[in-house]
C-alpha cells in the first residue's frame, strides 16, 4: 500500500467515530439544541452527521460541553426527585 491509500484506511474508522459520537450526542441533546452548542444551523448539523461536512474538534470540544451541561441538569433533577421520595425508598424493577 502506498501512503496515500495507508490514510484513507486510516481516516476512515475516525471519521465513522467522529460521526458516531456526533449522533449519540444528537440523541441526548436534540439536534436542534446541539446545532445551537455547535452555533449552526439544523441543516449544517444535518451535512455534518452524513459525511458532507467535516466535524473538526471544536465541533467535538462544544458537543462535549453540550453534554456536560446536559448531564449537570440532570443530576440536578434526579436529586430532586430523591429528594421527594421517602427515606430508603429505592426503584423497583
Amino acid at each position: 500500500m502506498s501512503g496515500a491509500e495507508n490514510k484513507i484506511v486510516v481516516r476512515f474508522p475516525v471519521r465513522a467515530l467522529r460521526i458516531g459520537m456526533l449522533t449519540r450526542a444528537a440523541e441526548l441533546i436534540g439536534p436542534a439544541r446541539l446545532a445551537a452548542a455547535l452555533d449552526i444551523q439544523p441543516r449544517s448539523l444535518r451535512a455534518k452527521l452524513s459525511s458532507d461536512r467535516t466535524i473538526g474538534d471544536s465541533d467535538l470540544a462544544r458537543t462535549a460541553e453540550a453534554l456536560d451541561r446536559l448531564a449537570k441538569v440532570a443530576a440536578a433533577q434526579a436529586s430532586a426527585i430523591r429528594r421527594i421520595l421517602p427515606d430508603g425508598k429505592e426503584a423497583s424493577q
